[in-house]
């Protein structure tokens, strides 16, 4: 076994313990983290200060810790709150002790005080993280997302950005953290969680009855995921963007236009529609695109910028070469599919003047 522990700790650990959580007893009894609730809303959890301050001096240090925030729905400004919340109550987790890696978490579930009575939506959940992300300049790595799949669902799941951590009780017993856990090969991991929330009633040391985790990641490889990873920047993300924006537009212009009239020949915009979207999505290949967002070794909106500079001033100055170009190179794939190696040949015939050259005669 493999695994690394942490528990979740809130008021509710601390009023039912009656005095103050004993981190360095948690610490001592293998614990490799915490996440340590402090906030709800705006509403900030009494207790957080006296708990989690402790972490500042434990011995050995931990590994990671952080606070988590319970997002209530429809209620914007809650990443600014809890930015504000660690400046205010926690300032050294911005200068952390050697060894620890600072981390936030989401937690997004539906409680009964929620008004609107609802779970975060996924879009919620996402800019709650973007706007932290922003404000905090700490790592994607770094902000979690407590996310129960039977609340969201695993399709919902699948399409979250940031890691996700699981919540899986089965029959919930009570005991030392270890001894309850299911095991690495238990059904319940998926294989795409960083963590996994395996019960509430774990025992560490001097603290009982209390929310653990584990992940699969051994330590040095769970401190390496944290700080890994090659985040652009905003600025970069913005002006990729931007840029893809406006390929985008000036694409669409040139094989068809923006008023959706007539192709070439007679085709109308609703019959070459699919094969439009088709183009772009190969087009958008062809210049080092992925998700949108983030790039395959680390480009640049730099490098970027360049590629699509040059496909930019073929489409403003020669559009209808770049269409017809676009389609006569068309079709090379099995099937007849269009395939990246078309549209690149294409866009450089444009570029290159050689589409305006009569094709070589057949053999004879």
């Amino acid at each position: 076994m493999t695994s690394t522990f942490w528990p979740d700790l809130s008021n509710h650990d601390r009023t039912r313990l009656g005095h103050a959580i004993p981190v360095q007893s948690i610490r001592r009894a293998g614990a490799v983290g915490i996440t340590c609730k402090l906030s709800e809303g705006t509403w900030t959890d009494p207790f957080f200060t006296e708990t989690f301050n402790q972490i500042r001096t434990a011995t050995p240090a931990f590994a990671f810790a952080g606070p988590y925030h319970v997002l209530w729905p429809a209620q914007g400004g809650q990443a600014a709150f809890v930015w504000q919340r660690i400046h205010d109550l926690c300032p050294w987790l911005l200068n952390p002790p050697a060894g620890l890696v600072p981390i936030m978490m989401g937690d997004f579930e539906i409680l009964a005080e929620f008004d609107p009575n609802r779970a975060p939506t996924l879009a919620e959940c996402h800019q709650f993280l973007d706007e932290f992300k922003a404000l905090s300049g700490w790592r994607t790595n770094q902000l979690w997302a407590y996310m129960p799949e039977w609340l969201y669902g695993m399709d919902t799941i699948r399409r979250l950005r940031y890691p996700w951590i699981a919540s899986t009780y089965g029959a919930n017993p009570c005991g030392d953290y270890r001894a309850i856990y299911p095991g690495d090969a238990s059904s319940r991991w998926t294989g795409i969680e960083l963590g996994l929330q395996y019960g509430s009633c774990a025992t560490y040391d001097g603290l009982r009855a209390c929310d653990t985790n584990a992940s699969l990641l051994p330590v040095p490889a769970l401190k390496t995921f944290l700080l890994g990873g090659a985040d652009m920047s905003q600025a970069d993300v913005d002006a990729i963007n931007a840029h893809t924006d406006q390929m985008l537009r000036l694409l669409w212009s040139a094989l068809g236009g923006q008023d959706n009239s007539v192709f070439a020949g007679g085709t109308t915009a609703k019959d070459s529609q699919a094969a439009i979207f088709q183009r772009l999505d190969f087009l958008w290949k062809a210049v080092s695109g992925t998700d949108n967002s983030v790039y395959s070794g680390g480009t640049s909106a730099a490098d970027v910028a360049r590629q699509v500079t040059a496909l930019q001033l073929a489409v403003e100055q020669l559009p209808d070469q770049v269409a017809d170009a676009v389609i006569a190179k068309t079709g090379s794939g099995v099937g007849g599919q269009v395939t990246k190696a078309d549209v690149v040949d294409a866009v450089r015939s444009v570029i290159a003047g050689t589409f305006l050259t009569p094709p070589a005669p057949p053999p004879t």
